[in-house]
């Protein structure tokens, strides 16, 4: 069984930051997709009291597990009430516009709306 949580061990996020050439700081976070001690996926963010920003996202080739790890991620933010989500130049661009998060490619915003709707660009 798959499960989605934010990770909690700051060793291991910060391991994963490390990996990923990313810094790290007191508003990084993690969520990951696991199976028992198995990490399928994970998605490194940022998240503060007005914005969530998507740092990085794997993986990048399978849609589905990729899609439930960016709703789940985009999730912690609106249970916060912060529904303005932004995407850095190491996120995975193209992976959010297969699943058609994009919401303004200028400005790097996803779009939490789709959260709220199904998941019509999985196939």
């Amino acid at each position: 069984m798959i499960t989605l949580s934010a990770l909690k061990d700051q060793t291991q996020i910060r391991k994963l930051f490390q990996k990923n050439g990313i810094e790290i700081s007191e508003n990084s976070g993690c969520l990951t997709a696991s199976d028992g001690e198995n990490i399928l996926g994970y998605c490194l963010y940022e998240l503060d009291e007005k914005k969530i920003n998507i740092l990085y996202l794997e993986p990048q080739k399978d849609l589905s597990l990729a899609d439930g790890i960016l709703r789940s991620t985009l999730h912690l933010a609106t249970e916060k009430s912060i529904m303005t989500a932004f995407y850095s130049k190491k996120a995975p661009e193209d992976l959010f516009y297969k699943l058609n998060f994009i919401k303004d490619p200028e400005n790097k915003t996803l779009d939490t709306d789709k959260l709220f709707k199904s998941c019509v660009s999985c196939k």
